[in-house]
């Protein structure tokens, strides 16, 4: 077989003379053979004799003739796979079955993908056939390449009404099926998506699936969603409202991932954040026996975790989080305070001293030991107040760090409703100082120096929240100054260590007037220690 190369020279040189070239023959002998090729008889044609004919087209003026003609007998071929091949696979909608009609629908994008498959093999062959007329005729007079314009005679000829409606019907009830829970052939959209991708209308660029298949996606996704969300509503718990939403944004993320192209994710992600989410924070937050709060109390730290997953998707999502903890932690610091309000509110600061003379009273003193009843109920609510506190801390700080992924937005939230609850108890600075009292004195059961220590770093967050420190630091002088004087403190260093850290909280100045006490009960020690030598120097 000789070369295209001299087959150009030889018909350049004379081979094939113009008093002997006829454009009607030569297109009649061509065109058998285009037929030919169509019925996939490619195999007993001569590759050189079929290229000597369009070239000699070309060069003889004869390429209108060629190209439309060409064009034509694409376009007959193209109609008539579409009858054999396509319009009897159209799904008759008679039954109900989503299996069976998942499967009818799978053959009519099936029977397109055959037919694209047949078309895209035949204009493979004939642009090698054209390859002059390509290069030479199209060039001149800007007329698409012979591919271009099958792919041109394809969309006008198959992507049409009836066809186009079959298909793209054909495909969102594919879609359909699977969301509601059945196996489908991902194949068999995938590979009809795939051809509509290659098409491009003739008007501008856009692609036939960008035309056609993704607006129609998107909207029967929008009804279909709407629908789903208040199904879900009206039959789920707020967990399992939450896992039926994720996996709703999984399956659609694994179906444009599969199936449709990438470019539908955006849009489609969007429609499930506004009907899934956005609509339904407040609902999911308040849900009655399942929303946020009953979540935090049975420690469902996945659920929780799920939920900010989920709600960090939309804009609104974050701030009604931290509304739905703010007024949740509020509620409990509520039930915290509501004990201590129900005690007069009159100052004590000489608790100490009247537990002291309780302690100390005689069994028949009854008098004594009926008035110490009040402050002795004080000390314990402080004690109650604090630990509760302390317990409420560490569960939401636990819930924050575990399900929260310690989101500085949610802290901040968690902080300024503790600092709000903590507050509004006007005794606040009184049980503060009551409670690390009591954890400073000698003889403290049940608890090591560390677990003390623990506790008491503890209490300085608590202590953090208060907004009145001078208060505090009126009862916790007071408080100090008895624990030093009758020498009830646990430690020199755990009381230096305290005041260690209100000094990294409230600085120097907060904490001077108390370093000064020990200063003072340093320089009474001393003094006594030097007359007591003196007494027994002088005997």
């Amino acid at each position: 077989m000789r070369s295209l190369t001299t087959l150009e020279s030889c018909t350049l040189n004379g081979c094939a003379q113009q008093e002997e070239f006829s454009p009607e023959d030569t297109w009649n002998r061509l065109s058998k053979n285009i037929r030919e090729i169509h019925k996939h008889n490619a195999s007993s044609l001569s590759f050189e004799e079929n290229y000597r004919y369009a070239y000699n087209m070309v060069m003889y003026k004869s390429g209108p003739m060629l190209y439309k003609g060409v064009c034509q007998l694409v376009a007959e071929n193209v109609d008539r796979l579409a009858e054999e091949e396509i319009m009897p696979t159209f799904p008759k909608g008679k039954s109900s079955d989503p299996v069976q009609l998942g499967q009818e629908n799978e053959l009519l994008l099936r029977a397109l993908r055959r037919v694209w498959d047949d078309h895209t093999g035949n204009m493979s062959k004939l642009r090698d056939l054209l390859k002059y007329m390509d290069r030479v005729y199209t060039k001149s007079n800007n007329v698409p390449e012979i591919w271009d314009a099958g792919l041109d005679v394809f969309v006008k000829h198959i992507v049409r009404p009836p066809i186009q409606d079959h298909l793209v019907s054909a495909i969102l009830c594919l879609i359909q099926i699977e969301r509601d829970g059945y196996v489908i052939s991902r194949s068999a959209v995938k590979e009809c998506v795939d051809v509509l991708l290659q098409l491009c209308s003739s008007q501008d660029s856009e692609t036939v699936y960008k035309r056609d298949v993704e607006p129609a996606v998107l909207q029967s996704s929008e009804t279909f969603y709407k629908a789903e969300a208040e199904r879900l509503r009206a039959s789920c718990d707020a967990p399992e409202f939450l896992r039926r939403v994720e996996a709703r944004f999984e399956s659609e993320k694994s179906r444009t991932h599969h199936y449709l192209h990438s470019q539908t994710g955006a849009p489609l992600r969007k429609i499930l954040e506004e009907h899934l989410l956005a609509q339904n924070l407040a609902t999911v937050i308040n849900m009655p026996n399942s929303g946020l709060d009953p979540m935090i109390d049975l420690d469902k730290l996945e659920d929780l975790n799920r939920l900010y997953r989920l709600f960090i998707m939309v804009p609104s999502g974050l701030p009604a989080l931290r509304r739905g903890l703010k007024d949740s932690i509020l509620r409990r610091g509520k039930e915290i305070n509501q004990p201590s309000s129900c005690t007069d509110g009159g100052e004590d600061v000489d608790i100490e001293t009247d537990r002291m003379e309780v302690e100390t009273a005689k069994p028949n003193a009854k008098g004594k030991a009926r008035a110490a009843g009040g402050p002795s109920q004080t000390l314990n609510l402080a004690l109650k107040w604090v630990q509760d506190i302390l317990d409420l801390k560490d569960k939401f700080d636990k819930v924050w760090k575990d399900a929260f992924v310690s989101n500085r937005e949610v802290e901040s939230a968690i902080n300024e409703a503790f600092e709000d609850f903590i507050n509004l108890n006007e005794k606040a600075p009184e049980f503060i100082s009551l409670f690390i009292d009591e954890n400073l004195k000698k003889g403290l059961k049940g608890k090591s120096d560390t677990e003390v220590d623990i506790v008491l770093d503890k209490t300085i967050t608590v202590f953090r929240y208060l907004t009145e420190k001078d208060a505090f630091e009126r009862y916790y002088k007071n408080h100090l100054a008895k624990r030093l004087l009758m020498g009830r403190s646990v430690s020199d260093d755990a009381e230096r260590g305290m005041l260690a850290k209100l000094k990294v909280e409230c600085g120097y100045q907060f904490t001077q007037k108390l370093e000064g006490m020990f200063q003072d009960m340093k320089i009474s020690s001393d003094t006594m220690q030097a007359y007591r030598n003196h007494l027994r120097n002088t005997t």
